[in-house]
C-alpha cells in the first residue's frame, strides 16, 4: 500500500495587512503580502476542496473580510498573523462550497511579505512564512 497525501492549493491571494509588531518594539506598518490556502483531501471521497471561480471567490472575499486597513492586526509579528489567519479559517466553510461537496481541511498557510527598504529595516524582498497542521498515521491516505 502507497501512503500519500493530496492537497489543494489556492492562491496566492494578494492581501495587504497592517500591524503592530510590539514584541520587536516596531510602530504600525503595513505589507502586501500574497496568501496561499492549502487543503488535505479527507476521508473516502473522490475529490477535496472544490476549486471553482464561485468557491474561490467566497474563500478571498474571507481573506479580504480578515485583512486590510480595516482591521489591522495588533501586537502581532507576523508569525503572529499567519497564526491568527488560520485561527479565523480553520473550520471555516463557505455556503458556495456545500453543494460541490468533497472532503478536505485546512492543511497549510503561505504568507509570502512583500518588503522594500524603509525607516524599520525590512529587507527589499520576499519573506515566506508556513504554518501547516502536522498528521500523524491516522491522517494518511492509503491506495491498494
Amino acid at each position: 500500500m502507497t501512503t500519500f497525501l493530496e492537497t489543494i492549493a489556492v492562491g496566492p491571494v494578494p492581501i495587504f495587512f497592517c500591524n503592530t509588531n510590539t514584541t520587536m518594539r516596531l510602530k504600525g506598518h503595513c505589507h502586501h503580502a500574497f496568501l496561499t490556502v492549502t487543503y488535505r483531501t479527507t476521508g473516502g471521497s473522490d475529490h477535496g476542496y472544490p476549486s471553482f471561480e464561485t468557491t474561490n471567490n467566497a474563500l478571498r472575499a474571507r481573506i479580504r473580510d480578515l485583512t486590510g486597513t480595516d482591521h489591522p492586526f495588533r501586537d502581532a509579528t507576523n508569525e503572529t498573523v499567519l497564526r491568527r489567519l488560520w485561527e479565523d479559517l480553520d473550520g471555516w466553510t463557505a455556503v458556495e462550497w456545500l453543494e460541490w461537496g468533497g472532503e478536505y481541511q485546512l492543511h497549510a498557510l503561505d504568507l509570502d511579505v512583500l518588503s522594500a527598504h524603509d525607516r524599520i529595516g525590512h529587507d527589499a524582498g520576499a519573506t515566506r512564512y508556513h504554518i501547516e497542521r502536522l498528521r500523524g498515521a491516522a491522517d494518511e491516505r492509503g491506495t491498494p
